[in-house]
């Protein structure tokens, strides 16, 4: 039987175009390096992606985005660290959001 564990599953979803245009993969491997990895550095998975996406008010927008899943212990700490991801993907890339879906996970290795 496997060692099973409570933790809590964590999946980012980012757009790669924003006011500024595209975010080239080099940016994103730099924001991923610097930002996310400090932050989690025991693992965490990145998926190439197509998302839709509509302001209010604004027509549908369709763009190339980047999901990453992170499985932490559940602690203000980390959910910080996930806030801090989020937060400065934002920031940096001139996005009006992230989307950040949290739920409890049983994990097995």
């Amino acid at each position: 039987m496997p060692a099973c564990a409570q933790r809590i599953y964590a999946r980012l979803f980012f757009g790669l175009q924003g006011p500024r245009g595209s975010v080239a993969e080099a940016e994103w491997d730099t924001f991923l390096r610097d930002v996310v990895v400090p932050r989690f550095p025991r693992g965490l998975t990145v998926t190439h992606a197509k998302g839709h996406w509509q302001a209010a008010g604004e027509p549908l927008q369709r763009e190339a985005s980047r999901v990453l899943e992170i499985v932490y212990d559940e602690t203000p700490n980390h959910d910080r660290r996930i806030e801090e991801i989020a937060a400065t993907y934002k920031a940096t890339f001139q996005q009006e959001s992230v989307m950040v879906i949290r739920m409890p996970a049983s994990v097995c290795f």
